[in-house]
């Protein structure tokens, strides 16, 4: 089981604490970073064997939407979604990526972290 976390373009606080948190309980190998809705689509579209689970974090609206472009790509895998704000507008689009776990920007991701944890445990991929 592959985790495939994208922080979107660029560096900010967020993604650095939520990549922090991530490898804290991903095991070594299994963990893949990818910035961008760019790079996303190019990891995406090289086959891997095993299962994946995405992490996307959207830091603004634009984000999310270059997201929702590609919905077709990920709608079929396990999703965490970080969401820019917590407007009804932007749960509402959000909610068409069919995403497992949604969670704020302005977080500390022990709530990302705790979900992460569980779906490896449901693959057996930790205990």
């Amino acid at each position: 089981m592959q985790v495939l976390l994208c922080t979107g373009n660029g560096v900010c606080r967020a993604s650095e604490l939520l990549k922090k948190e991530i490898e804290t309980l991903v095991p070594a190998g299994m963990l893949e970073t990818v910035s961008g809705v760019t790079d996303l689509m190019e990891y995406l579209k090289r086959p891997r064997p095993g299962n994946k689970i995405v992490i996307l974090l959207a830091r603004d609206g634009e984000e999310l939407e270059q997201y929702l472009s590609i919905k077709s790509m990920i709608i079929d895998l396990p999703l965490v979604l970080i969401l820019p704000d917590l407007g009804k507008n932007t749960i509402s689009r959000a909610c068409r990526l069919y995403p497992r776990f949604m969670s704020y920007i302005e977080s500390n991701f022990m709530d990302v972290a705790t979900v992460v944890r569980q779906m490896l445990i449901k693959t057996r991929v930790i205990c």
